[in-house]
């Protein structure tokens, strides 16, 4: 993980890059991070 840049007060990877013993074979690069848009509370309720 790298490129971190501060997002709403949180330093966030703005790449990934993976693969066996340094071979990079998957390589993520995030272009926008936003949190917890549209989401209802009520997605954050325990079942009973």
């Amino acid at each position: 993980m790298s490129d971190y840049k501060k997002v709403d007060g949180v330093m966030i990877a703005h790449s990934l890059v993976s693969g066996p013993e340094g071979w990079e074979t998957v390589k993520f690069t995030i272009s926008k991070v936003t949190f917890n848009t549209g989401l209802e509370d009520s997605l954050f309720q325990m079942k009973k």
